[in-house]
């Protein structure tokens, strides 16, 4: 994994490898990080307002390019938008990802009774609001590199600005679950990750990855060799790798869990169709949801993984058209693999614990959703012990702990 300055929030690239995205100091300089007795002069200064309120308009000083809006914290980290469109597009595939698990939110076994649980690039938040929603007692923090999630949240989830590879989480440690969907293709480094996210694992805690390859695939012949739709993807799998995404469609996750130190590490493999050719009524369902969902993606891809290429504007319009066009074609018998790894963390044995997940009301969340898509969000404290290194008085977190050579860990705080 990149090594994390503990002077900077910038990323430093590992040497020989050569991508689109290589953070430089420059790139955050906005982002103060305040350490020790540097962290103890600065509260005692006068202009602490002023600083923490021009960090927090930086998390929201958006970069626009093509008519889309993209992340401002860690600029240029993540090559898909942050704007309204494809906050929507995550809904659908919220809800496509539900009704593939029967309703579940996950398929570990994370009882009821568990005390904490994260999820990693939460995106819009609509996972941990439906998690935080259907179980109370239990704190449920998002991180995301995007201030997006709605302004109102249940008093039980909380929200950071936060790199999910960063080794340093400011929610702490003892995790029941960590959950990602939808991330391991824009991971940097998956080994390092997974290994890290075994290090906030408390004992028998889980891990669960959650993704659609994004390879359009056919087994009866209905697709053409050069089907559009299929070209437009495997396209933008080259250009998201050279954003240093290497895994993009093709990282095998099993190997990293069980490299990792996770044990009963299964792998759920679902094909879902794309369009609603299918003759199984509810597989035509999530063939609807699935068109859908790729409509809206196709979009959200045309820009940076084309461009990073070096497509030119007109010829990745011309490959976005043709693949909408291709999309509508029901007679090409198309679908994407679904795949859920999923693994725990050792221990001792002890009691059994209840499997985690309800159905949950497709409709009534995709609606409420819909309301909430502003950029705001009310977070919760749900640190503990030396991990509660934000305040109390921002909405937002932009959180770094530092190297543990250092006393207490570094603290960025945003107000509105």
């Amino acid at each position: 994994m990149p090594e994390t300055d503990s002077h900077s929030f910038s990323i430093i690239s590992e040497p020989g490898i050569e991508t689109i995205y290589t953070p430089t100091d420059q790139d955050t300089d906005e982002f103060e990080l305040v350490l020790d007795d540097a962290r103890s002069e600065c509260l005692q200064q006068d202009d602490e307002s002023s600083c923490c309120t021009s960090l927090a308009a930086s998390i929201f000083d958006y970069e626009h390019s093509h008519g889309r809006r993209y992340h401002a914290y860690l600029a240029g980290r993540y090559p898909l938008p942050n704007d309204e469109g494809e906050q929507c597009r995550e809904l659908a595939e919220h809800v496509l990802m539900q009704q593939l698990l029967d309703g579940k939110f996950f398929l570990s076994e994370v009882g009821n009774e568990a005390e904490k649980i994260i999820d990693l690039g939460t995106g819009n938040g609509a996972w941990v609001i439906d998690v935080a929603d259907e179980y109370e007692k239990t704190s449920v923090i998002g991180t995301d590199l995007s201030p997006i999630q709605p302004k109102s949240v249940p008093p039980n989830a909380s929200m950071f600005v936060e790199d999910c590879e960063d080794p340093y989480w400011a929610s702490g440690k003892n995790f029941d679950m960590v959950h990602l969907r939808g991330m391991v293709g824009f991971l940097l480094d998956l080994d390092t990750m997974v290994a890290n996210a075994h290090e906030h694992l408390k004992e028998g805690g889980w891990i669960e990855f959650q993704d659609f390859d994004y390879t359009v695939r056919c087994d009866d012949g209905t697709m053409q060799t050069e089907d559009p739709l299929r070209v437009f993807f495997d396209t933008c799998a080259q250009g998201i790798r050279k954003y240093g995404c290497t895994n993009f469609g093709k990282k095998d996750v099993r190997k990293s869990l069980i490299a990792a130190g996770f044990t009963q590490v299964q792998a759920v493999s679902k094909k879902v169709p794309i369009s609603c050719w299918s003759q199984d009524e509810g597989m035509r369902d999530l063939g609807e949801l699935m068109e859908a969902n790729i409509m809206d993606l196709i979009g959200s891809m045309a820009i940076k993984p084309l461009k990073a290429l070096g497509i030119p504007e007109e010829k990745r319009e011309e490959m976005a058209t043709q693949a909408y066009k291709s999309l509508m074609n029901e007679k090409a018998h198309r679908y994407m693999n679904c795949r859920i790894v999923y693994g725990q963390k050792y221990r001792e044995q002890g009691s059994v614990k209840d499997l985690y997940g309800q159905h949950l009301r497709m409709e009534d969340k995709m609606e409420r959703f819909r309301r909430c898509l502003v950029p705001a969000v009310s977070c919760q404290n749900t640190g503990d012990g030396d991990d509660k290194n934000f305040t109390m008085e921002s909405n937002y977190y932009i959180a770094h702990k530092a190297a543990p050579t250092t006393t207490r860990g570094g603290i960025l705080k945003a107000h509105h």
